[in-house]
């Protein structure tokens, strides 16, 4: 503002996942595609 820079009069955020998301690397972005689920089943007599 103490530029004289004009600031915008409107601004519209979109809630959509982002198309293209930024990665820092491409193993990152691998294993980010991994799961690993590990099941647990307890069972006590009564």
């Amino acid at each position: 503002m103490h530029r004289g820079w004009r600031l915008f009069s409107t601004l519209s955020l979109s809630g959509d996942v982002d198309p293209n998301p930024a990665i820092a690397s491409r193993k990152q972005a691998q294993k980010s595609l991994e799961r690993e689920f590990r099941v647990r089943n307890f069972s006590y007599a009564s």
